[in-house]
């Protein structure tokens, strides 16, 4: 496992260390309510996805507008005030996932489309970004 604190990527302090792990908490919250949807629709879930695919666009409603805010608040483009962090990387590939399989949704968020472009287009992996298999989830 690689070292988050030793790569520079949890944060320029303690504090802001832990403001990172709650975003993370947070999107562990997030990854949880919108699941049972794609799960099924991409067939890693036995059973219909449609009746799961109000609950998935009001649970994007109503949370991913927090993703927007903490970006805003951060003031850097990035989830951390002082720039780019782990959690950066996790969130923006799920974000990525979302606009693969259901692109309206991401399209009502343009903050996170051009975050998620954003993070991918990052000198250290845009290569990697390019070369890489496209995994829809």
């Amino acid at each position: 496992m690689y070292n988050k604190k030793k790569l520079g990527l949890a944060g320029k302090d303690d504090f802001e260390a832990a403001q990172i792990d709650a975003i993370a908490d947070f999107h562990k919250d997030v990854y949880a309510e919108l699941f049972p949807y794609l799960y099924r629709k991409l067939g890693f879930m036995e059973g219909d996805a449609a009746p799961h695919h109000q609950a998935f666009i009001d649970g994007t409603e109503k949370l991913f507008p927090t993703y927007v805010k903490l970006l805003k608040e951060s003031g850097s483009g990035f989830f951390a005030k002082s720039g780019v962090s782990w959690v950066d990387f996790v969130i923006a590939n799920y974000l990525l996932s979302i606009r693969i399989n259901e692109p309206e949704v991401l399209k009502k968020y343009p903050d996170l489309e051009k975050y998620v472009d954003q993070i991918h287009a990052l000198p250290q992996i845009k290569d990697y970004v390019d070369k890489r298999p496209l995994i829809v989830f």
